[in-house]
């Protein structure tokens, strides 16, 4: 598969490619440069297609440095 990008100038980088029927990190790569985008997007979907015999993935930002809080209320009646 040939896949041809515009240049990617004013992006700024940390992307994760991510496969559409996995999880547990198999067929995830994250994109930290340009020059490493599309040799990543191939590995991505190369190994979820090994993996889940589906070639899927999906493209999200990565965001350093998160700060994440949570709360679950669970109510039974």
């Amino acid at each position: 598969m040939l896949f041809k990008f515009k240049p990617l100038q004013g992006i700024q980088f940390y992307f994760f490619f991510c496969a559409t029927a996995g999880g547990g990190g198999r067929g995830m790569r994250l994109a930290k440069e340009r020059d490493e985008f599309v040799k990543l997007l191939h590995q991505a979907l190369s190994e979820a297609a090994t993996a889940f015999g589906n070639d899927g993935v999906y493209l999200e930002k990565c965001i350093q440095n998160p700060r994440h809080n949570e709360f679950q209320v669970f109510i039974y009646i």
